[in-house]
């Protein structure tokens, strides 16, 4: 039984880290390291922490200056000795069998890295994506991978979620004190991936926390999102310049959903403007791609009246 590394980032989350923390305790693969990074929380958190580390001997906990959450990753990355590893957001909370699922997966399939499905809930128990639960695999070789990748099908951008060779760690590292800091790592680790498994159970429950600052509205630290995906199209295309529609639907993606975050038409103009020129640009090929989905057709036709038209239709 490989040893497992196990990275949970932790920042002023005490009414969640109880659940994330025993959701890990009580996994049914057991030969892990559990990697708590305290980011410098100031709410109970550390103390939390803490009083974990003493009830398993396989929890280890970093205390350190607030740096964000890659840099609390990046901490975890540093002391983990697994072949393997995950990241577990610490409001987050997976299922019992979650890493024994992924294991399995990555072993039978001899893959770079292994991925579930998963649940986007919120703190009332609303579900806000379609979970369709069939015990699918699907393998995928590296082109196969980043159509899906840029199409998000099955594999998606976020570092959780995941179970990685531990050996991808010791070339790549998540950006510092940005945004999205997931997409470039998640992009260059399937650049350099040879096989990747999705398995269609959903063991990892994403808690959809309307007040986290990657929902919040607009500000200039969104525009990271625009730059790490156009960085990674660049080295996609580089050596797949045969994915160039799949790489359009992808910008047309980031840009709608940052298109979004604008509280009105007053809400930094001139932004809005190149951002809606980058939408106009790439809506066609989501439009005309027959592996996008119904709602992201919408999404494209909306687009043809105007922004309000946009806002009123997709804004929660």
């Amino acid at each position: 039984m490989s040893l497992i590394s196990v990275v949970i980032p932790v920042y002023n989350v005490e009414s969640f880290l109880k659940r994330c923390l025993d959701s890990v305790l009580c996994q049914t693969y057991t030969n892990l390291e559990i990697i708590v990074v305290n980011d410098g929380s100031n709410d109970g958190s550390g103390t939390i922490c803490d009083e974990y580390s003493e009830k398993d001997k396989r929890i280890r906990v970093i205390h350190q200056p607030n740096g964000g959450l890659s840099a609390a990753r990046n901490s975890g990355i540093k002391v983990a000795t697994g072949e393997y590893i995950t990241f577990i957001d610490s409001d987050d909370w997976i299922e019992n069998g979650y890493i024994q699922y992924l294991y399995d997966l990555l072993k039978k399939y001899n893959a770079d890295f292994s991925q579930c499905a998963f649940k986007y809930i919120d703190k009332e128990d609303e579900l806000y994506n379609n979970v369709t639960n069939t015990g699918k695999e699907y393998l995928l070789n590296q082109e196969e991978a980043l159509v899906d990748l840029l199409l998000t099908k099955h594999i998606i951008s976020s570092a959780w979620g995941k179970l990685y060779k531990r050996i991808f760690f010791n070339t790549f590292t998540y950006p510092e004190g940005k945004l999205f800091e997931d997409v470039p790592v998640t992009y260059d680790i399937v650049l350099h991936s040879h096989k990747v498994v999705f398995g269609d159970r959903p063991y990892y429950n994403y808690f959809y926390n309307n007040e986290s600052i990657s929902k919040a509205s607009f500000n200039l630290r969104r525009l990271d999102v625009i730059t790490f995906i156009e960085e990674s199209i660049s080295k996609v295309l580089e050596k797949f310049p045969n994915l160039s529609k799949e790489s359009q639907i992808a910008i047309f993606r980031i840009n709608f959903g940052v298109l979004l975050s604008f509280k009105d038409k007053h809400d930094f103009p001139n932004i809005q403007k190149v951002t809606y020129k980058r939408i106009i640009s790439s809506r066609r090929f989501v439009i005309l791609n027959r592996n996008t989905s119904f709602k992201e057709k919408v999404k494209a036709l909306s687009t043809y009246f105007s922004k309000r038209v946009v806002w009123t239709l997709f804004k929660r």
